[in-house]
This record gives structure tokens, C-alpha cells and sequence, in this order.
């Protein structure tokens, strides 16, 4: 008799063309996974994959029946989640994907207050490039994800989510440290520490630059590194002034280790988070709940 976790072996190994890295997302052996295969396609009659190649690919019949392998998993998703909102209940994983940015620096921390109000879920984050979040969300892998990004996929929703001032910093020893509203044409000529070429951060402030007629050019661009947290040590180390978001320095500006450099002029830049979820795919009551929390949350 076929059973759930014959569909999933064989959704995941289409996914990865693998039979090894879809038993490692399942916690199976290779050969537990091959067996459940094995058992679909004596039920089913017909070959399901074809294994010539270099990647496992499904054949015809199984390009068939993987369409209708999800919308069964779907739907057996849809009852789970229909029980427990008759029974008022928050069961299960909460899997939520995000872009660096937000993974880095902002969901931690929700993620972990919800946690701490019920304490018998599991909680996993999964951190990628925006790109990638918004396909797992597309392909209904994800049941949300936060992004800095949107696209134009007509199966995907985008709400905004939240806002990140993009600042300025030094060091607490650096000598502009403390000082009144400067204006940002007097220290273009300051050591300046940024983000390499295509971060997202770097992109908004150059964008902000062109605006007052400005480029990366006209600054003294003493290092670029790949990282917020690279900035932020090299900052600390008094080698520069860094170009990052606010909520990425909000433990070092209570410790004292950075501080905002004020600035009257500098372009406001206000880095936008985007919450993305497939219009196909109902939301679980574990996830709509974590939401509601995060909303209120952050207004708070």
C-alpha cells in the first residue's frame, strides 16, 4: 500500500536529481529512499525515473505522476492544518526562509520570542540568496520567506515587511565619533569601508549618491568586504567609517563597540523587507500565527 513517504521520497529526488542528497533533507539512508521508490513503482507498474544518467530525471510517466504526488501532499498538508485550527492547536515545524539580510539580523530574534511562547514547536530558518528563497516559495517548498527583493511571478504575493535605515558608523575612538550633524561633501576624503560590488546595501547608497549628483568614485574607499559583520569589525578597529543597516549595529550601539555618525545631508536610503507566500499554498495556523506575532512585533 502506498503511503505518504513514498511521494516524498520521490518528490525530493526529482527535486535534488539525487537519490543521495534527497535521503540527506529527509534524515533516510540512500537505500531506505531507493526502497520507497522501489515500492512506487511496483505499485504504479511503470518506471518512474530514469536512472542512465549522471542526474536522476523522471520519465514520462513520472513527470505525471509528480504533479499529482504534490497536490496530495498538499492536501494532506490542508487537513493537518484545517484540524488544527478546529482545535485551536500550534503543532509541528515553522520553516521560514529569508535573505541574508533579515536572516542575519532580524529574524533571529522573532523567531526566538515566538519560540519562548510555545516552547513545543520546531523553528528552522533557512538563509539564501533572495533569488533562491523566492524560488523554494514559488515551487512551494516554503511556506513563506522574507526577501529584499520582488519579482513579477503571478503565483507569488509580496507584503512589505519591514524597513532598514541604511547609515553611517565609526569606531567609539574615531575622532568624527560623537560629533554634531556634519555634512557628508566634508568627509568623502574619510577612509570609507563598504560592501563589495552587487551587495544590496552598497547598491541602494549608490543609488542614493547618484541622486545628489555623486558616486562611489568621489569617495576614499579604503576597503570592500562581502559581509555587514566584516564591516562592523573592521569599523570597530578604527579603520573607517562603514555604510550599513541600522538593525545590523543595534547590539554594538548599545555596547558601546560602534556609534552613529550623524550626518544632516546624507541620502536617506531605507533598505525595504518583502514577506513572499505562493497564492496556491494556504498558510498553516503555525504560520500565520508567528506572523501576527512578528507584525505586532515589530510595530512594537
Amino acid at each position: 500500500m502506498i503511503n505518504l513517504i513514498q511521494f516524498l521520497s520521490f518528490i525530493k529526488v526529482i527535486e535534488h536529481k539525487s537519490f543521495t542528497l534527497a535521503a540527506k533533507e529527509l534524515y533516510l539512508t540512500q537505500p531506505a529512499v531507493t526502497n520507497q521508490i522501489r515500492l512506487l513503482e511496483e505499485d504504479y507498474g511503470v518506471e518512474l525515473l530514469d536512472r542512465s544518467g549522471r542526474e536522476i530525471i523522471p520519465t514520462a510517466s513520472g513527470e505525471v505522476l509528480f504533479n499529482f504526488a504534490r497536490r496530495i501532499l498538499d492536501i494532506y498538508d490542508q487537513s493537518k492544518n484545517e484540524l488544527d485550527r478546529l482545535n485551536n492547536l500550534l503543532r509541528g515545524s515553522l520553516i521560514v526562509g529569508a535573505s541574508t539580510g533579515p536572516g542575519e539580523h532580524i529574524l533571529p530574534k522573532l523567531l526566538g520570542d515566538f519560540k519562548s511562547h510555545h516552547p513545543n514547536i520546531d523553528i528552522v530558518l533557512r538563509v539564501s540568496r533572495t533569488e533562491e528563497i523566492i524560488r523554494q516559495t514559488l515551487e512551494r517548498e516554503l511556506e513563506v520567506g522574507i526577501v529584499g527583493a520582488t519579482s513579477k511571478e503571478n503565483a507569488l504575493v509580496f507584503e512589505p515587511f519591514i524597513k532598514d535605515d541604511i547609515i553611517l558608523i565609526c569606531g567609539p575612538k574615531h575622532h568624527l565619533a560623537g560629533k554634531t550633524p556634519i555634512r557628508f561633501e566634508s568627509i568623502l576624503n574619510e577612509p570609507f569601508i563598504i560592501q563589495q560590488k552587487g551587495a544590496g546595501i552598497r547598491t541602494m547608497f549608490e543609488t542614493g549618491l547618484a541622486k545628489r549628483g555623486l558616486s562611489i568614485k568621489d569617495m576614499n574607499i579604503f576597503m570592500e568586504l562581502g559581509l555587514q559583520e566584516s564591516i562592523k569589525s573592521a569599523v570597530a578597529e578604527n579603520f573607517g567609517l562603514g555604510i550599513i543597516t541600522r538593525y545590523a549595529v543595534r547590539h554594538e550601539f548599545v555596547l558601546g563597540s560602534l556609534v552613529e555618525v550623524e550626518v544632516q545631508d546624507l541620502p536617506v536610503i531605507r533598505n525595504e523587507f518583502y514577506l513572499v507566500r505562493n497564492l496556491k499554498r494556504k498558510l498553516s495556523p503555525l504560520t500565520e500565527a508567528f506572523l501576527s506575532f512578528a507584525k505586532q512585533h515589530i510595530k512594537s
